[in-house]
């Protein structure tokens, strides 16, 4: 009996044992867990700061903003975490806000809109149905451009009939932004030009970008005018500027297990004493 006892008090402790281990070995990983995303949520917000101080510096040394700037480089960091991050210029992008202009439809953003969706692949009646449809969200309330996540299937579910593929080339030309834009003629493709000013030629919108990217950079609108040979009627009616404030940031933080993607956007604000930058909105994961 006494030997039976023993056996069973061992028994017992062991079982005690091995569930206070495993306790302790779930608490040791929630708390290394929660120490890891500390870390990667310090690690993004040094990174933005870093982006933050590059547009400043930028903006000083000069007004326009073009595609080989300053504010275009990448930035990498080894410290808290190994973090790499590269800013996009957001008015290089057809603004789907332009869209909405107060409880109206802008008829001009509105053309501009469907002639990208249409060169992107979808038929012309899946795109007008998309207009309409981000143009009604604008107009109730439920599309916030400060909201990432709203953001993300905003197309998708503009566009559920059509190839993911067509929605994807799409996504990579419009964005939403919390205010209406002129398209900055120095960072955008042709597809977004050619949208925006559908009265030019294609051969002078193709001219002006090789121009351009040989490193003979817009000035100003009237230098637009000027190269576009047109009149200044005629370059009223076109959205198109020279500068940005809005810039998208995307980015990876590089951890012992995984790599965390993480993206934000940026509002550089020009003001009488100086340029300020701050965030919108941040979001980390996938």
């Amino acid at each position: 009996m006494a030997v039976i006892v023993a056996i069973l008090v061992v028994a017992i402790v062991a079982v005690i044992a091995t569930a206070l281990l495993t306790r302790q070995a779930a608490s040791l990983r929630m708390l290394r867990g929660e120490q890891l995303r500390a870390q990667v949520r310090m690690a993004v917000d040094v990174a933005l700061e870093r982006a933050s101080l590059q547009l400043r510096e930028d903006a000083r040394m000069q007004l326009t903003t073009v595609a080989g700037g300053h504010w275009a480089e990448p930035i990498s960091l080894s410290q808290p975490l190994p973090t790499r991050l590269q800013l996009r210029d957001a008015q290089g992008l057809f603004n789907l806000r332009n869209m909405a202009d107060g409880g109206a439809r802008d008829a001009q953003a509105t053309y501009a809109f469907l002639r990208l969706c249409s060169g992107a692949g979808a038929a012309q009646e899946q795109c007008e149905g998309a207009a309409e449809y981000v143009v009604n969200r604008f107009r109730d309330g439920t599309l916030q451009p400060q909201a990432p996540l709203q953001q993300d299937g905003l197309l998708a579910a503009a566009l559920p009939a059509v190839d993911p593929a067509v929605v994807a080339l799409l996504q990579q030309r419009v964005m939403a932004l919390p205010a209406k834009t002129l398209v900055n003629a120095n960072t955008s493709d042709i597809a977004v030009l050619q949208a925006c000013a559908p009265t030019v030629e294609g051969a002078r919108l193709t001219a002006l970008l090789a121009e351009r990217d040989r490193g003979r950079w817009l000035l100003n609108r009237g230098d637009i005018a000027n190269r576009l040979q047109l009149t200044d009627a005629q370059m009223a009616g076109l959205p198109l500027g020279i500068h940005s404030e809005w810039f998208l940031a995307a980015g990876e933080v590089h951890t012992d297990a995984a790599s965390v993607p993480f993206r934000a956007l940026i509002w550089r604000e020009y003001r009488d004493e100086g340029v300020r930058v701050q965030r919108v909105w941040t979001r980390i994961g996938a």
